[in-house]
């Protein structure tokens, strides 16, 4: 259940800014139907990351990362916004938000 009091302060809060800088992390997607990397099923169960996201194996083999940056974006090129992104998107649009950091 969300907290009444605390989604006002936030409003008021957000109404009141005029340099508003998001830090997101890849769970904002999943009501995408994008998986996050840590959870159960999401990406680092299929890819290790300490290969996968390594960059002296990237030197040495381009080809892993890319492989994983292509079902990526399989699923990111499928997905719809969600409505945290369509929020972002309206207060950037406002003038609002500066820079989104994930």
């Amino acid at each position: 259940m969300v907290d009444q009091e605390k989604l006002f302060d936030a409003a008021f809060i957000i109404k009141n800014s005029n340099y508003i800088v998001i830090f997101s992390g890849a769970g904002i997607s999943t009501e995408s139907g994008i998986d996050d990397f840590r959870s159960p099923g999401g990406l680092w169960e299929r890819y290790n990351p300490n290969i996968y996201a390594n960059y002296q194996v990237f030197l040495q083999d381009p080809s892993l990362f890319w492989k994983m940056h292509k079902e990526i974006e399989d699923l990111v090129g499928t997905a719809d916004p969600n409505q945290a992104h369509l929020a972002i998107a309206e207060l950037e649009k406002r003038g609002k938000v500066k820079a989104v950091i994930t």
